[in-house]
Parts: C-alpha cells; structure tokens; sequence
C-alpha cells in the first residue's frame, strides 16, 4: 500500500539530483529539479497507492522546481494538486500570483499552467522539506466559483474550517499509510476528492462580525508596527494567520487597497509629527523613518504627492502664525 519512489541514501551523492530530476521529467506532471548545491542533494519520497489520487509524502533537502511552458505544451495530464508544508519554508508562483507557505500552510497548483516552486532556503531557513503532496484529475475538481482559481499559488491557513479538515486528513494518511487495507485505500480515494474539491471550494472570508473584529486588530497591528519598513499586505496576512487573497477582499470593498491604506496611515502620521511642537527639533528625516520611510527620497515625494508641499515645506509654513493647515488627504473607511 505504501510505495518508496526514490530514496537518495541508495545512491552515490553524484547521482542523486540528476536521478530525481530523471524521475520528475518522466512523470506524466513533468517538471524540472535543479539545486544550489547539488553534492548535498537529498530527497525521500513515498506514495500511497490511492486508485485515482496521487499522494506522495516527500523529505527533501534544499532545491527548486519548475514546470516550464514547454513542459505543459508537451503534456498535460490535466490534474490540480494540493501541498500542504509540514516542515520548512518554500515558495510557489504560478498565474501571476506567488505565495511563501511556513508549516501547516496549504496551497493549491494545475498541471495546465507553467510553475516555480522553491523548497528551502527561504530568508534564514536552509533547513529540509517535508510535504505532502495530493493530485486529483480535473474532471473530479469542479471549479464552480469564478474565485476558485485564486486559490492556486496562494498560502491557506489551516486552523479552521475546510482547509483545517483537508490537512488533518493529508497527514493522518501520510503518517498512518500502513494501517489501511485494500478496501480502506478505495474509499479514502472518495473522500481525498471530496474534501480537496470542498477545501479549493470553500469561502475563506470571515463573517460579517468575524471582519469588524478582525479589522479592528488588523488596524491596531499596523499602526503598531508603521515604523517598519518591512509593514506590507503579506507581513499582515501572516501575522493574522489569514491568506493574501482573504486580506485583499476585506479592504477591496471598503474602497482601498492594503498598501495604499498604510501608505495613508503613514504620511498622516508624518503630517502630525512635523507640525507637533514636541517634535520640532527632530530632523525631517528621522521623521520619514519613525513612519516607515528608511529612503529620505521617497518619503519626501510621497509627502509631496499627498499634500503638494515637501516635508521640509510643511513644516516650516505649519510653524508661521495665521497659517491654515495643509488639508488631509480625503479619508476613506475602513
């Protein structure tokens, strides 16, 4: 019932990346394997024998993948498949959209559309890779919701709800693939489509209640954290344990967009402290960063491009008495 597909401690170091890539670019979903370090190349992957969906659980040390444009031209045998991270970081793009996944992150791709798939060496992490990995033919996968192909090439918590379901499912199969029979392994077949179809399906935004307070801390993280550079749409959805997509669809209908919200909140709060008396002997600059801004250049022509005056200008006209103040940007809910 379990499949050893290739183990690389069977082979001399030389031979173990250039014998996995053989492997991959054989395989029906064929795509590319290459490394940084080929000589330290490790991998272990194994499958369980489900009659239409392909499981593989796979140890793999750092390396990447990718299925070119010619590759899906050559073949494609028309299925969509789920990873879910068991350990270490790696990175996936496909359709114009990329993701990083950390542990217990899923994330869905189609054999029909070109890939890139980094395992490891991510930021700090240049630890190995477990994942498991579930491929299920298209014509099982209904794509009923326009919104559905979102979801490929996106990093999906797995702490509630559908995906929080599928992942237990993926792993309790990867790691208890010997105490299932024959008979056990068709069923599991049944139900590997159904909670992936139902997972790739589902709606990942919140209630309406479940937004108001999620919006609520989203607006105290970031105000919170308006002094660091690295402040983004991505550094938000992770810290609220939310996809992009999900974060995106929040500020899409309130009228703004993620990045133009903080850029907002920044140069706001810039405005306020170069016109604060407590703040007068602190150097423009200083203040561009206390906001955000580690480029002077950029902050002064976003400044600019807001309220029609240099920082230095504001500052200076703001402190001459009878002086209106230079009017905010028009505010937007959200």
């Amino acid at each position: 019932m379990i499949n050893t597909i290739f183990d690389s401690r069977r082979l001399p170091a030389d031979q173990r990346l250039p014998r996995f890539d053989h492997l991959q670019r054989r395989s029906p979903h064929a795509m590319g394997v290459s490394s940084a370090e080929p000589e330290q190349f490790t991998a272990l992957a194994r499958s369980v024998e489900l009659p239409q969906a392909d499981l593989v659980d796979l140890s793999i040390s750092t390396a990447q993948i990718r299925r070119s444009p010619r590759l899906v031209r050559t073949s494609d045998p028309g299925v969509h498949a789920a990873l879910l991270l068991l350990r270490g970081r790696i990175g996936i793009r496909q359709l114009d959209r990329e993701a990083i996944l950390h542990p217990g992150d899923l994330t869905f791709y189609t054999s029909s559309a070109p890939f890139q798939i980094q395992l490891g060496g991510i930021g700090t992490d240049a630890g190995p890779v477990r994942l498991v990995r579930v491929q299920v033919p298209q014509e099982r996968v209904q794509l009923g919701r326009p919104a559905t192909s979102e979801r490929f090439a996106e990093a999906v918590p797995t702490a509630h709800g559908m995906p929080a379901l599928f992942a237990d499912f993926l792993k309790r199969l990867a790691d208890d693939r010997e105490e299932f029979g024959a008979a056990d392994l068709v069923r599991l077949d049944t139900v590997a489509a159904d909670l992936f179809a139902a997972t790739l399906q589902s709606d990942p935004t919140p209630a309406d209640d479940d937004q108001q307070a999620l919006l609520t801390m989203i607006n105290d993280h970031v105000r919170r954290h308006l002094s660091d550079p690295a402040l983004s749409p991505r550094s938000i959805a992770a810290a609220h344990n939310i996809s992009l997509s999900v974060l995106h669809r929040l500020f899409r209908v309130r009228g703004i967009t993620v990045a133009a919200w903080i850029r907002r909140l920044r140069l706001e709060t810039a405005r306020r402290l170069l016109t604060d008396p407590a703040s007068a002997g602190v150097p423009v600059r200083r203040i561009g960063a206390r906001v955000g801004y580690v480029d002077h250049s950029t902050f002064t022509r976003a400044f600019t491009a807001a309220y029609g005056m240099s920082p230095s200008a504001h500052r200076r006209i703001s402190s001459e008495p009878d002086r209106a103040p230079v009017p905010a940007p028009e505010r937007r809910a959200c």
